[in-house]
């Protein structure tokens, strides 16, 4: 057994109806041979970078503990429950290659599929803002014509 002073774990329960829902069916992949998710929290009051780095080596203390129970091979991270080792995404050129780390982890195979989707809505929605920028600027010059009229 392992003691952390600030650290606990709450686990979501998974399978059942759940685990009949086909991976490929939502971008939610997993169901099937998942009992649950293993959520690792750790809180503190304290300030300072050394305070940051004791309470995030309680955690990784306990998970690692916890890695001959869990998923291997690749161990799987959630949404929202970003895992330590993936680290974070910058805002930058290379942001979604450094993201597709995780993503393909969360969305497994239906990474290039919601990949897709989304890239897809993006260009819809750019191409929906360009007329509308387009219309906007038609109106101000109409408008400006007409105010230029009553002068």
């Amino acid at each position: 057994m392992i003691e952390l002073e600030a650290t606990t774990q709450v686990f979501n329960p998974y399978g059942g109806r759940m685990a009949e829902i086909p991976e490929s069916k939502i971008p939610f992949p997993h169901r099937a041979r998942n009992l649950y998710k293993i959520q690792y929290a750790t809180s503190w009051n304290q300030e300072g970078n050394k305070a940051v780095e004791h309470y995030l080596y309680l955690t990784r203390e306990l998970y690692a503990y916890m890695t001959p129970f869990v998923s291997k091979n690749p161990r799987e991270a959630f949404l929202n429950c970003r895992d330590l080792d993936l680290g974070i995404n910058y805002q930058d050129k290379k942001s979604y290659f450094k993201g597709m780390k995780y993503g393909i982890k969360y969305f497994k195979n239906n990474f290039y599929r919601v990949d897709q989707r989304v890239i897809t809505n993006v260009e819809q929605l750019l191409l929906a803002l360009k007329e509308m920028t387009m219309m906007i600027h038609r109106m101000r010059k109409q408008l400006g014509e007409r105010l230029e009229l009553c002068d």
